[in-house]
């Protein structure tokens, strides 16, 4: 009961809102998914009383539905993302997809940015959206995801088209890094699995921007390398994970070092890249260091007290 009180009021406020744009001359009025579809019990609201109330407010040609998803796409149906975009009942639907945000975020969804892409325009058009737009914080160590957003958009793929990811990425690497477009190809593939391999797991753990935040139950500053490093530690294959991500992080930076300068290749593009991937590898290596000092610390403490005993 409560809960339907609360929509209503919601439903109540997104009217006034809309219905004073649309008089200011607006004719796109965009509105997240989740304000409606899932955060409230785990149902979709988006539904025909929904879309009924926009036709009675006079909303209903130029409400957006704005639907978005970021994690890996087989965890949407645990998530509460749905299969219908309710076409079906009249509502105009775009989708979302994030193609860059900060740096922690690189490493939060388990995957590279290019599959979300992909993923999201390709069930869009099995779910007849119009449009699509981009979540994104402008950089362009993005630029590859932007140019694979517009891609999709004007090429919309079948979800079972998952070879279009490479082939977008091998056109990407001709157009971009000219007589190096081999090495770029394989560099992209490699990449892509450096995502879907050490994201969540290791690298997201690391970045100290994921520390700047103090939520509940923290009530102080919290303390990093401290924090990230004692996380890492729950997990006994993390070390060797790491290892691992220090060295695959470490291929990548040194191709798009040794691109650098080189003639016919878009300096624009493999610079941010250049400083991506350095700081991916050298925050790896550093917290491999942490490893290796927790070792040495440990070991002299052992014999430390063997020495008082």
């Amino acid at each position: 009961e409560q809960l339907g009180y609360h929509e209503a009021i919601f439903k109540q406020h997104m009217v006034r809102i809309a219905k004073n744009l649309k008089s200011k001359g607006m004719k796109l009025i965009g509105m997240w998914d989740d304000m409606l579809g899932r955060n409230l019990d785990g149902k979709n609201h988006i539904d025909a009383d929904f879309m009924e109330l926009l036709r009675k407010e006079k909303l209903d040609d130029v409400l957006i539905i704005q639907w978005w998803w970021y994690r890996q796409f087989a965890e949407r149906k645990i998530r509460y993302f749905p299969d219908e975009f309710r076409s079906d009942v009249g509502f105009r639907s775009w989708v979302v997809p994030m193609t860059g945000l900060t740096y922690p975020f690189q490493f939060r969804y388990g995957q590279t940015h290019l599959v979300n892409v992909f993923d999201m325009m390709s069930h869009g058009k099995a779910q007849k959206i119009e449009g699509s737009e981009s979540y994104y914080m402008y950089d362009p160590r993005h630029h590859k995801n932007d140019i694979a957003l517009a891609d999709f958009s004007w090429n919309l793929p079948d979800e079972e088209d998952r070879w279009k990811i490479d082939a977008f990425l091998e056109k990407y690497s001709r157009r971009y890094f000219g007589s190096r477009w081999q090495g770029a190809y394989a560099t992209f593939r490699n990449m892509r699995t450096f995502y879907d391999t050490y994201s969540q797991q290791q690298m997201h753990v690391l970045p100290h921007d994921v520390y700047a935040l103090v939520p509940k139950p923290y009530e102080h500053k919290r303390p990093y390398p401290e924090e990230a490093f004692n996380r890492l530690q729950r997990d006994a294959n993390n070390r060797e994970q790491l290892i691992k991500a220090a060295g695959d992080a470490g291929l990548i930076h040194a191709f798009f070092k040794n691109s650098l300068n080189v003639p016919g290749v878009d300096q624009t593009v493999v610079r941010p890249l250049y400083a991506n991937f350095s700081r991916a590898h050298n925050l790896a290596q550093e917290f491999v260091l942490l490893y290796e000092i927790d070792d040495l610390y440990s070991a002299l403490r052992k014999v430390s007290q063997q020495q008082e005993i």
